[in-house]
């Protein structure tokens, strides 16, 4: 009997829309079955329907080993996919309920920490790999799409200056950043800028709590 490849059925459930009620009601499951089985069958249906998320870290992956040789290349697309399945599970593992809201820019930060180890420890110390782009480039690659499902009513925005938020709400609209700063009328460096410093703000909004400071300590 062939085994099924993670990564092939993430891609055919690439098109699934992020639905909260859906992922609510599978992490309440998961958290409160008793039944083993019942709890494995959710996770798998949970990470199917975060197929985006997943395959975002993947190409993330791609992208920062893409100046290492191939025939160095230890980790397949499908190997990176059962890592995200592990960091999902390790996420859930963790989560509180009452901060089940806020699930998805957990894991979203652990997805995108965890990458980024793989990264650093099996390629970048020992294969010498010359990165080509910026810091400020891999800060960009390293949070591509963190903010494309966040519901911004759910978070506390007060501390962010207006053009820290229309640049939040930029990147989570998907649009091309070329037509988004010739409207705004923005130099790519303010952009560059102004998005750091977003995000170094919602990181200090979560950074105190439980969860997030387990994570990051970990």
């Amino acid at each position: 009997m062939q085994h099924t490849s993670m990564y092939s059925e993430l891609l055919k459930c690439n098109n699934t829309p992020y639905n909260t009620k859906k992922v609510n009601a599978f992490i309440i499951l998961i958290k409160k079955t008793s039944s083993e089985q019942a709890k494995r069958q959710a996770k798998f249906q949970l990470y199917f329907l975060l197929s985006k998320i997943f395959l975002k870290a993947i190409n993330n992956f791609s992208s920062l080993i893409r100046n290492v040789p191939e025939y160095k290349v230890l980790h397949t697309k499908e190997d990176i996919a059962m890592e995200c399945y592990l960091i999902m599970d390790t996420c859930l593992d963790k989560l509180r309920m009452e901060d089940l809201k806020k699930f998805y820019f957990y894991l979203n930060s652990a997805l995108n920490r965890g990458v980024y180890r793989i990264y650093e420890r099996q390629y970048k110390r020992y294969f010498n790999v010359i990165d080509t782009g910026t810091e400020e480039k891999e800060h960009l690659l390293l949070n591509k799409g963190y903010l494309q499902e966040i519901d911004f009513t759910e978070i506390d925005l007060s501390s962010l200056t207006e053009e820290e938020i229309s640049v939040l709400l930029f990147k989570k609209s998907g649009e091309r950043l070329s037509t988004f700063l010739k409207k705004e009328k923005m130099p790519s460096a303010v952009y560059y800028s102004t998005f750091e410093s977003a995000r170094e703000k919602l990181f200090q909004i979560y950074q105190n709590e439980p969860y997030f400071k387990e994570y990051l300590s970990a």
